[in-house]
């Protein structure tokens, strides 16, 4: 009796078991059912006197939910942004990300604190930040340790560049710029091995103070043992080991040099011969005070052929093209590159459909081939030299055809560290043009009708850049600086005195062109900045008339890297249009006029302001004004023909560089005098509309 007792017990509290994971079940599944998720709808921060809402936004974890377009948009596209959900666990990280911020701005009693307000109708949830920021410290003292056994030249120059001072507001980021610049300087001077531990920040909290520990491990000073060599990949057996070591900037017996290792690294990606290239010390075969340097390299295809889709707004004309190019690298050894182009263009292809036809007088644009040798090595210096030699058919409509050939020999210079240019560029260009006018009618007593004029031209060029700005695709702090100087035709003109055989005497003259950009981060994220730039350029002639330089040399305003508002070019922009008649006449002035396109001037002044942003991944859009024109001569300017233009962008970045498209309007046009409020007499996106396709960004 008593094991049939048990067993019905046994079967019993299975049972009573089994019921109560059910209904355990049920109550979780009935809760997981009952939890509703909150978007985020505001995040508003109080207190923050000294930084922007904008600003800590970057911050934190926690987002703004996007609107409700792009979560749909997302839902079936890669565009848009899914929605965000409150987490009220992510409040205390907010919290300390904030606190931490702070921290590093030098406030070091802010006290922040957090609340929600949930809205369970609409399922959003509020989120406030109260900040109290208290007073700011200072730096007291700093205190550089652990260089007592360098050079004393050395420790005076570290201390002379120093940047942190008594008396400045504490920022860790200054104490790591100071920090890293020691480091990046001892290791140019051989200390291959220099370290520092975390900055020592001794905080006072009664007289709001600071004093800074900066301490060193500088090791042993390095020279370098031997250069070793290291090659991979499908064209490894092609390269020597003589051209890695040439094309590097050390040898044995030198110092170790990290800037010099960096510099050497640059070139061996120049040449475009490797797919990846590291040049570095083995501190592992470490010897006495002596270091071998690796030179690895992975070589790549040694000829390539790339085709090309030409298609643009040029004129303001859709443009429809293709090209190739042929690259043959290490061309006859020592890293020289080969390259052969070739493309047609066709302009305004439209034409041919509405005609049916490809006639002479429907079908015009242009036929380019060139071919050009890159070397990076002359006289025995590392001189990167470039010759190049190109012809150009040129056909507008039925108006006229033009031949353009020319060489150009180029050669960029490596400049030393710490010089405020870093770039310098020097170029000769020879160009012979040749134009045949079929029929034109430039005024009602001038007919020009197969009618021939050719020229010769000839510019020496420098060409000087401080390229300071943080990145080459979008730039979102630091400036650039660029100076051409060309002088034009004195070869010619010196030549022609000895010779004397020149038919007609081009003007000799010189030109100056100079332009800065700066760019300033909105804050401290990577997707907004605000960007400026300021053009200035003059040309003179000191020698012939100002007006037989070639148009291409001259100056002009409008056109997707100008006045938006404008196309390329426009004939609405200052100066008038040249005065033509039969004894006084250049081909360039004849080709203004048979385009409906100003003939240039030779004083220039340009500003523009663009608000970038980056909306979503690869897409951004901008936000831009540009104002200035160009004039006969600076005696001609007026500030009522300064033109201004306005508008918007849209942005997509590849890999490689931007694809823009700029959409502008004429706020103020100087030669209507009227703006953009004001009637227009015709068409008013006609007469005020223009749109540009570009590659790469505006400035």
């Amino acid at each position: 009796m008593t094991g049939e007792v048990n067993i019905k017990e046994t079967g019993l509290k299975r049972i009573l078991c089994f019921i109560f994971l059910i209904i355990f079940s049920f109550n979780i599944f009935s809760q997981e059912k009952e939890k509703i998720n909150y978007e985020i709808n505001s995040i508003e921060f109080i207190g923050n006197y000294t930084f922007q809402s904008s600003q800590l936004e970057t911050i934190i974890n926690s987002k703004i939910s996007p609107i409700g377009i792009l979560q749909f948009m997302h839902s079936f596209t890669s565009f848009g942004a899914p929605a965000v959900y409150f987490d009220s666990l992510m409040i205390e990280s907010d919290i300390s990300q904030i606190v931490n911020f702070y921290w590093s701005k030098g406030f070091f009693k802010v006290q922040v604190s957090a609340k929600y307000e949930l809205n369970k109708n609409d399922r959003e949830v509020d989120l406030k930040f109260f900040i109290n920021e208290k007073q700011q410290f200072v730096i007291e003292k700093i205190n550089i340790k652990g260089l007592q056994n360098i050079y004393p030249h050395y420790l005076k120059e570290i201390t002379d560049q120093m940047t942190i001072d008594t008396g400045l507001v504490y920022s860790a980021d200054l104490v790591n710029e100071n920090k890293n610049h020691v480091l990046t300087y001892l290791k140019d001077k051989g200390y291959m091995l220099i370290n520092s531990s975390e900055p020592f920040v001794l905080i006072d909290t009664l007289k709001s103070t600071v004093s800074i520990d900066l301490e060193f491990e500088t090791g042993k000073l390095y020279k370098i043992s031997e250069v070793r060599t290291e090659k991979s990949g499908k064209g490894k057996d092609l390269i020597e080991d003589k051209l890695l070591h040439d094309l590097v900037s050390f040898k044995e017996g030198d110092d170790y040099n990290f800037y010099e290792l960096q510099k050497s690294q640059v070139r061996l990606y120049r040449t475009n011969l490797f797919t990846s290239a590291v040049v570095s010390g083995v501190v592992s075969d470490t010897s006495a005070n002596k270091v071998p340097i690796l030179i690895s390299t992975d070589v790549g295809l040694l000829q390539e052929i790339s085709p090309e889709i030409i298609f643009n707004n040029r004129d303001n004309t859709l443009n429809l093209g293709l090209g190739a190019e042929y690259t043959r690298k290490n061309f006859l050894g020592n890293a020289r590159k080969l390259t052969l182009g070739a493309s047609i263009v066709a302009q305004d292809p439209t034409e041919i459909f509405r005609n049916l036809s490809i006639k002479d007088t429907t079908l015009f644009g242009y036929a380019d081939a060139r071919i050009s040798l890159e070397d990076p090595f002359i006289f025995g210096k590392n001189i990167n030299t470039r010759f190049e030699l190109y012809t150009t058919l040129q056909k507008r409509r039925s108006e006229y055809n033009a031949t353009i050939l020319g060489g150009k020999v180029t050669l960029n210079f490596e400049l030393p560290r710490y010089t405020f240019f870093n770039t310098l560029q020097t170029y000769w260009n020879l160009e012979r043009t040749e134009y045949i006018f079929r029929e034109l009618e430039l005024s009602d007593t001038l007919l020009l009708r197969n009618h021939k004029i050719s020229s010769v031209s000839s510019i020496i060029g420098v060409e000087m850049g401080s390229l300071k700005a943080n990145d080459f695709l979008f730039p979102t702090e630091g400036y650039n600086l660029t100076i051409l100087l060309e002088d034009g035709n004195s070869l010619l003109y010196l030549s022609d005195k000895i010779s004397n055989y020149l038919k007609t005497k081009p003007p000799v003259y010189y030109k100056v062109k100079i332009v800065s950009t700066f760019y300033y981060p909105v804050f401290p994220s990577s997707n907004s900045t605000l960007a400026f730039k300021v053009q200035a350029g003059h040309i003179q002639a000191y020698k012939g008339e100002e007006d037989g330089i070639s148009i291409n040399q001259r100056f002009y305003s409008g056109g997707s890297t100008s006045l938006r508002g404008w196309r390329d070019r426009d004939e609405e922009l200052a100066p008038d249009k040249a005065v033509f008649s039969s004894d006084n006449q250049s081909f360039d002035d004849i080709e203004a006029q048979s385009r409906k396109v100003a003939p240039g001037g030779f004083f220039n002044l340009e500003g523009s302001v663009e608000a970038r942003h980056r909306i979503i991944g690869d897409l951004g859009a901008a936000l831009f004004v540009d104002i200035g024109n160009t004039w006969k001569n600076y005696s001609d300017f007026r500030f009522d023909k300064i033109a201004v233009a306005g508008g918007i962008g849209l942005r997509y970045y590849t890999p490689l560089f931007p694809v823009r498209v700029d959409f502008g309007f004429k706020l103020y046009n100087p030669r209507t005098k009227k703006n953009i409020f004001e009637k227009s007499d015709g068409n008013f996106w006609s007469d005020s509309f223009q749109w540009h396709i570009g590659i790469g960004e505006a400035f």
